[in-house]
This record gives structure tokens, C-alpha cells and sequence, in this order.
């Protein structure tokens, strides 16, 4: 039977069976050294394949500790990349290609989720559903009950014809009259939360929090329903912050181990 597969991949290669076999230089395949009747020729090969192991964690504890127990040593890096949500463990950066390596993909934390989340027109009621979850992160005593109590009043004008407009204090007034009264509700044009943003991620034993303005925007939708959208303009630079907190939780935690920010790459060069 093996005599016949030989002699099968022989032919379909239109060729004898090769006289050497050499590895590629970019370690991909190998290279068939083939006698064509009288002369001699090359020709690429697949090469045998292998499975190898690409460890890829979703918490950083549970990839710090794998990096200590089996990557760390004189020549290991961690890379920090992707606004540090991917961080890549190298054994030997110089055998990237092997299976030397480990990752992971930070995720973050539910509260930073949810406040993003509310960067879209909103209605009323997908608010005040949201601000009971996750008011608690509104920075100020009693603020979460304030805001939704707040909104709430919103309901009664509904309704009716309403107008919105920003005051001398930089509060929105929203004005309203239905058949039976004219209201009138103050909403702040800004709110504070401070919030994590990453999972797992520790300095110093405690969890970093980040404080950030949202701004309130007010429109309405095809029905004269008021939406609401809240917005960080700062977010950019919180987020960056909470990069470097990423890079200096992991020197912490890996005190022997070269980290860095950068983005892990391979490149061929001419093997001397």
C-alpha cells in the first residue's frame, strides 16, 4: 500500500521520487530536489504539517499566571496592542512562528459597556431603565434617585407639545402645556460616572476607576417622543489612560518579564 501512494504522488507531481529534501529557509514548507530524467530540478512542497497550541485567555489573571509558570525567562516578552485589548506573550520573539506563544483579549467591564451603550438616541423609558442598572456609578450622593425621579417627571409631558432649550445655569429646560397645565422639568446638559473600563485589571491591588463627563443631548423622534443621548468627548484619552493601567498591572504581576506597548510581527529577511 505505501509503495502505491508513493508511486501515486510521484506521478501526480510528473516526477520520480525526490532525491533530497530541504527545509525552506522561511520555515514554511520544504523544498524537493527532483531528478527529471537527465537533468535536475526544485520544486516547493507543503511539507508536513503539525497542530500546535495557541493558548488564548479571556482573563488576565488566569494568562499572567500561565506566562509565569511556562513562558517566563530570560528571553520572554508581553506586547500590549489594540488600545490594549489583546495582550501577546512571546517565550523567544525570535521563534514567533512556534508554538511559544500565548494571548489575551481583555474585555471590558460590564458598567463601561453599558454607559457606551448609551451613546445612541435613547428613549425615555430605555433611560430610566438603564440609570436603575447602572445609576449607582453616577458620581455624587443620592444622584442615581435624583436623575431618575428626574426623568421620570419627563412622562407627563410626553404627550403634549414640548420645547427644549439650555438656560443661564447650563440646564436644559424642557417645557411642555397639554390641555390641562403647562410644566416645566430641568435636566442637567452633563453628568460624572466614574467607572472601570477593563476587566481584571489591577494596580496596585485595586481596581482603577475612571471618572468621565457625559454630555445629555435631547431630540425627538418622528412622534414628538423626546431621545436622549449621552456622550463622553474625553473618551479617547480615558481610554488610554486605562491603556497604560493595562501595561502597568502587567509589570506588577510579571516583575521578571520585558513589557511592552507594540504589536507583535513576523518578517522575512535573508538568511546569512
Amino acid at each position: 500500500m505505501k509503495n502505491i501512494l508513493e508511486t501515486l504522488i510521484n506521478t501526480i507531481r510528473g516526477c520520480h521520487k525526490p532525491v533530497e529534501v530541504l527545509p525552506h529557509p522561511s520555515g514554511d514548507g520544504q523544498i524537493l530536489i527532483l531528478r527529471d530524467g537527465d537533468s535536475w530540478r526544485s520544486s516547493l512542497d507543503a511539507g508536513p504539517k503539525r497542530t500546535v497550541a495557541r493558548h488564548v485567555f479571556a482573563d488576565l489573571e488566569d494568562f499572567c499566571t500561565y506566562v509565569a509558570r511556562r513562558l517566563s525567562g530570560d528571553r520572554c516578552e508581553v506586547l500590549v496592542h489594540g488600545d490594549g485589548m489583546l495582550v501577546t506573550a512571546f517565550k523567544d520573539v525570535h521563534r514567533a512562528d512556534l508554538d511559544s506563544r500565548a494571548s489575551c483579549r481583555t474585555t471590558t467591564h460590564p458598567a463601561f459597556a453599558a454607559w457606551r451603550s448609551m451613546d445612541i438616541w435613547c428613549t425615555q423609558q430605555q433611560v430610566v431603565e438603564h440609570l436603575r442598572g447602572f445609576g449607582d456609578y453616577l458620581v455624587g450622593d443620592g444622584a442615581q434617585a435624583w436623575l431618575i425621579s428626574t426623568f421620570q417627571q419627563l412622562a407627563l409631558t410626553a404627550k403634549a407639545e414640548w420645547i427644549s432649550e439650555v438656560d443661564s445655569h447650563g440646564r436644559i429646560v424642557v417645557q411642555s402645556q397639554s390641555s390641562k397645565e403647562a410644566m416645566s422639568t430641568k435636566l442637567p446638559t452633563s453628568v460624572e460616572i466614574s467607572v472601570p473600563i477593563f476587566r481584571g485589571v489591577l494596580v496596585d491591588d485595586i481596581e482603577p476607576t475612571y471618572v468621565m463627563e457625559l454630555l445629555i443631548s435631547m431630540d425627538k423622534d418622528v412622534k414628538g417622543r423626546p431621545l436622549f443621548r449621552f456622550s463622553c468627548p474625553r473618551l479617547s484619552l480615558v481610554t488610554h489612560e486605562a491603556f497604560g493601567d493595562v501595561v502597568r498591572c502587567l509589570r506588577e504581576r510579571l516583575p521578571d518579564v520585558l513589557i511592552g506597548r507594540g504589536e507583535p510581527k513576523t518578517e522575512e529577511v535573508p538568511a546569512l
